[in-house]
């Protein structure tokens, strides 16, 4: 869909944020050169969706974080983003070999929206941007810092924060992920 399609189409729905949730790429094949085709792309379609008053969001999956000189191809992209921005996925953060909070706070204005997802004590951890749905638990029960996150983010003035839960326990566990939310300070 070409971005003024995406305009017309947000628009209709009052929709303020526009995000982009994946990179196409040649199975786990993603490097510097898909970066900067992505950072390209989004920049573009990022100035016209700013200018028809709306903002673009990147989720990150985890193969950004490959590293990439003296940091990761993550680094890249938030460094070059000039008509974008990122919605993190705490988990696929963490998954991806990087500590959400860290990175919040190295790049506090470039996270917009958040989705809140823990992660099962113990899960293996790499850059593909695959992992198994049962690993996603109630959130504060895992191993992705929530509490640290929710506290920053609030503090950065995120104003949106989703749970995102895909496993096969869902229905169980959003209530209880509720319940620790509204526990927080």
């Amino acid at each position: 869909m070409q971005p003024e399609q995406v305009v017309k189409k947000a628009k209709s729905y009052g929709a303020t944020y526009v995000m982009c949730a994946w990179i196409p790429h040649d199975g786990n094949n993603f490097d510097i050169v898909d970066t900067k085709k992505a950072v390209e792309v989004f920049n573009r379609a990022g100035k016209i969706l700013k200018d028809n008053g709306l903002k673009l969001a990147y989720h990150a999956h985890g193969f950004e974080f490959r590293p990439y000189k003296d940091g990761t191809l993550f680094d890249y992209m938030a460094e070059n983003a000039k008509y974008f921005d990122f919605e993190m996925d705490v988990y696929w953060v963490h998954h991806g070999g990087e500590d959400p909070l860290k990175l919040l706070r190295k790049y506090p204005s470039k996270f917009i929206l958040l989705h809140l997802k823990d992660m099962e004590n113990g899960t293996k951890k790499d850059n593909t941007g695959h992992a198994d749905v049962e690993t996603n638990v109630v959130l504060g029960t895992g191993e992705v810092d929530i509490a640290g996150v929710v506290a920053e983010a609030k503090k950065m003035g995120i104003k949106y924060m989703f749970i995102e839960d895909e496993c096969s326990r869902v229905v169980d566990q959003v209530p209880k992920s509720l319940r620790y939310l509204e526990g927080l300070k």
